[in-house]
């Protein structure tokens, strides 16, 4: 076997193995490819191999349900129930001859090997041959599209689907898939002078100083002017906004209760504000103390459960951007779609839970507290705040009004807030938002506040 042959197997193998282990075992993309502790075998490629696995594996979980469903026309009987491993090979030779510029000769050439090298798949090696030649001769006779239509809300799993049909009616909910195709944005905060970054990167000011990059830019981050001198830091536009819910920053002692990686934490910082910032995970600490370190900026930073180590009513306001399902980030971890499940976005709204009633004791008397998280899921937003409300006696809604300053600068984003008095945003708002094309994170946040 060539060199070149080698590594081209050693590349698919690894989108096989990571994408296996998405489907099968629930694990994350970005811990699978994560470059310090990621899946052993994807490491182990040089820097332009993992990049071409990352997107052959992205590919294939965007565009999951529409290659099931383009299988259906090409096998004459359905799959062994137990060929999982032949099915993903399956896959994601598909979605390099439909959706990635790759040639069909080596998609299908390297599928075949993959089957014929792994002993539970060699006696199928000449029905994948005959599967992804007979795909390429439609593609060539232009006969291919009609077998890639599927109805827009039948292109996610069906518990997804009917969570978003449940609360946003079927409408909202087929506008917010579509929008979670468009993953291209990477928006930034600037620390000061919005106007000469935007200018300096070819950016647009979207909000205050959060700015977005041409959707031309594909290279690395770390790559990009004023990265080295911390002039900035990324952060999703959407993710931005709960910050600017939070009144009287400067100079108050805040807790960021789930801080890392750290974005919020440096809108607090940069903005005045003394931040004691809580991460239960030593990582995630190490790279939000890693990302201050970049920015210049001074947080005092506690590695535990805030549940165990935050002093009660001792803060003046307090941000718990709350671990959750994340839902509302499909866009750009499209994984989420086949790892999770509604029991998971059930379990993450009894954490939300107890973590916020925890965070309400270490707000004092008068204080604010700022809920917010990247979920779609009312249960993890509205209904949840409801659930607080009825059960602890200390706490009213700081109803989020659009006459407050942040909304008179940008009055399109009144929009989004709610009857109850909370911010709701979703995935396909940018437009409305921001009057730009585009697609943002989506986004919930109420405003409380302690009372005796």
């Amino acid at each position: 076997m060539t060199q070149a042959k080698k590594t081209n197997i050693q590349s698919r193998k690894a989108a096989i193995q990571l994408y296996s282990a998405i489907i099968e075992r629930k694990l994350s993309l970005s811990g699978l490819t994560n470059e310090e502790n990621g899946a052993s075998y994807y490491l182990k490629l040089d820097k332009q191999e993992r990049n071409f696995v990352k997107a052959i594996v992205t590919c294939t979980l965007r565009n999951k349900a529409i290659i099931e469903h383009l299988l259906g026309y090409y096998l004459k009987k359905n799959l062994p129930s137990g060929a999982r491993t032949l099915r993903h090979i399956l896959h994601i030779a598909i979605a390099q001859i439909i959706y990635l510029n790759v040639s069909n000769y080596a998609a299908i050439n390297s599928a075949v090997d993959l089957a014929k090298y792994d002993a539970r798949t060699r006696r199928f090696a000449s029905l994948v041959n005959a599967v992804l030649r007979e795909i390429t001769r439609d593609i060539e006779k232009n006969t291919i599209e009609s077998k890639l239509q599927l109805p827009v809300l039948d292109t996610v799993p069906v518990w997804f689907k009917n969570m978003l049909v449940y609360d946003y009616g079927k409408e909202k909910a087929q506008t917010i898939i579509e929008a979670q195709a468009n993953n291209q944005s990477i928006d930034l905060t600037v620390k000061t002078d919005p106007k000469l970054w935007a200018q300096k990167l070819n950016a647009t000011i979207l909000w205050e100083n959060n700015i977005r990059l041409p959707s031309t830019y594909k290279d690395e981050i770390t790559k990009l002017e004023g990265y080295k001198e911390g002039a900035w830091w990324v952060q999703d536009c959407a993710a931005y906004i709960p910050v600017m819910l939070m009144r009287q920053i400067k100079n108050k002692q805040i807790a960021d209760l789930c801080s890392s990686p750290g974005g919020k934490t440096s809108q607090l910082a940069s903005m005045g504000a003394k931040v004691m910032a809580f991460e239960i995970n030593k990582t995630r600490i190490n790279r939000l103390k890693t990302n201050l370190e970049r920015l210049h900026l001074s947080v005092e930073t506690i590695l535990g459960d805030f549940r165990q180590t935050a002093s009660l009513n001792s803060f003046d306001a307090v941000l718990l951007d709350a671990p959750c399902s994340s839902t509302g980030t499909i866009r750009k971890n499209c994984d989420i779609l086949w790892t999770k499940t509604l029991e998971d976005v059930k379990d993450m709204s009894d954490l939300q839970y107890d973590l916020l009633k925890h965070a309400i004791k270490c707000t004092k008397i008068g204080g604010e507290i700022i809920f917010s998280n990247c979920s779609l899921a009312k249960i993890e937003g509205e209904n949840l705040i409801e659930k607080i409300l009825k059960n602890e006696n200390n706490i009213k809604i700081s109803v989020i009004r659009p006459d407050e300053t942040f909304f008179q600068k940008h009055p399109s984003l009144t929009n989004f807030i709610t009857a109850e008095g909370f911010f709701r945003i979703t995935t396909d708002d940018f437009y409305k938002a921001s009057g730009y094309k585009g697609a943002m994170d989506s986004f919930f946040v109420a405003r409380l506040s302690k009372y005796k």
